[in-house]
């Protein structure tokens, strides 16, 4: 599995070097850039497992601590490529640019509602039966030892805000394009785990609700990356969820910014928060299934979603992040990706005289996305972070302060940036999935073992 994964990343990195390098570069350094990339992973794969690496100090600027050759190095390998790319990505149009703030006033109250009131129960509906995935590569090989296959199923549910604006006369749905108003998901198993004539596969099977990454639409990355490795790996199950806004769910007619056709402040709001409802219904729905060890999982925006879902959620569960910050603000004010959003245009749409109290307005609205204003995680103790050294969109101390709340949780540190993270890190996501949700087993084996105080018998009893 290991040479399949690696001669995957290294075409996924020739090619975007390929796309982007050449912009500042020039096509002659392509070569040599990559060699150095790939010594750099190798060299810092090395690194990471040392425990220098493991117990990071920060500057008070917020940036990792360590010598002046790895910090040029980490540029060079990890926030420059994620910088280019952005640029890339955002050379014609910047975001809020069309859409500008939208309805910020009825996005703050889906917010509120969300965040104060459970989520309605999900009709899931299925679209298929269960279909066979196709494996390749050495993954194949590995199936084909144990005598897996790995399952598919297409299922879908109402939108939970159409529930929300009838229970509080509120038009929430209205923030959702009516394409979106439909969540679609797959969920996919080993076969191992689906007993003959059986609708759901075996209640013992670990499942782990998967968001997805700004501007990844579909299925395929996760399936192929994620989803596939997990099942025949570590025989656990997950559930894709396709975000609003996005693939199916994407309006027919919308234009923008190439990361998800989010083309205004309220948009981006209504993105994360119906992400997260949705993810904690499919957490109730499993849970009501009789699937008990759950979780959740996303990488870069799918973090952000995944984490605060779990910290929502009713449910018991834990949490594997992959490039997470602790909060939206992290990322949109304090990173590159300030850069690709248009003040000029959200003052002008509020009258506001400066850009620069469009940024505090736009900041303000972001606050409640800290994972600190939710109660912590039940088992923090089993959630598993995976963060690059040098990303330039998740600040490290972002990740270390979404750490430190999670108390007990764990970050694995890689080299590199946000780029190079997806390009030569996923397996280390998958396997940092599978772990949390065998600590989160393990925890609650543990837990319910555990002999009750006798006042708390007593109070349960009465």
């Amino acid at each position: 599995m290991a040479r399949a994964l690696q001669a995957l990343e290294q075409s996924k990195l020739k090619k975007f070097l390929q796309e982007n390098i050449y912009l500042v570069a020039g096509a002659s350094s392509i070569s040599l850039l990559y060699s150095l990339l790939v010594k750099h992973r190798e060299e810092g794969k090395q690194n990471a497992s040392t425990e220098a690496v493991k117990k990071l100090t920060f500057d008070k600027d917020g940036h990792i601590v360590r010598s002046s050759l790895s910090a040029h190095l980490g540029a060079l390998m990890g926030s420059c490529p994620d910088q280019l790319f952005c640029w890339n990505s955002y050379r014609t149009i910047t975001h809020f640019t069309k859409g500008g703030w939208g309805d910020v006033d009825l996005a703050s109250k889906y917010m509120f509602d969300i965040r104060s009131s459970p989520t309605p129960t999900l009709d899931v509906q299925w679209e298929t039966d269960w279909q066979t995935l196709s494996i390749s590569g050495s993954l194949a090989a590995e199936a084909k030892a144990k005598q897996i296959t790995v399952l598919y199923r297409d299922g879908y549910f109402d939108c939970p805000a159409i529930a929300r604006s009838k229970r509080s006369e509120q038009p929430f749905e209205s923030l959702l394009p009516e394409s979106s108003r439909v969540g679609h998901f797959r969920f996919i198993i080993p076969s191992s785990a689906l007993c003959l004539g059986e609708e759901l596969p075996r209640r013992d099977t670990p499942v782990s609700v998967v968001t997805t990454a700004s501007g990844m639409e579909g299925y395929e990355w996760r399936q192929a990356n994620l989803s596939l490795p997990l099942a025949v790996l570590r025989g656990v199950g997950t559930v894709l969820l396709e975000n609003p806004f996005y693939g199916k769910r994407r309006c027919p007619t919308a234009t923008g910014v190439p990361a998800g056709y989010v083309n205004s402040v309220a948009d981006l709001l209504t993105l994360g928060m119906t992400t997260m409802d949705e993810v904690c219904g499919l957490l109730v729905w499993l849970h009501a299934q009789g699937f008990h060890i759950l979780g959740t999982a996303g990488a870069s925006m799918g973090a952000l979603t995944s984490t605060a879902a779990a910290a929502m959620s009713t449910i018991e569960c834990t949490n594997a992040a992959f490039l997470p910050a602790h909060s939206v603000n992290a990322i949109w004010c304090f990173s590159t990706f300030r850069d690709v959003i248009n003040f000029k245009v959200l003052a002008k749409d509020k009258d506001l005289p400066h850009e620069d109290d469009a940024f505090d307005l736009f900041d303000a609205l972001l606050d409640p996305t800290d994972i600190r204003t939710y109660k912590p995680l039940q088992y923090s103790h089993t959630v598993k972070l995976v963060a690059a050294m040098d990303d330039a969109y998740v600040p490290a101390a972002s990740t270390q302060l979404l750490h430190e709340y999670w108390v007990g949780s764990e970050v694995r540190w890689v080299p590199g940036g946000h780029v190079s993270g997806f390009l030569f890190y996923a397996s280390d996501f998958v396997h940092a999935i599978a772990d949390s949700l065998e600590a989160f087993k393990q925890a609650r084996s543990e837990r319910q073992h555990t002999p009750m105080p006798q006042q708390q018998q007593q109070q349960q009893q009465q």
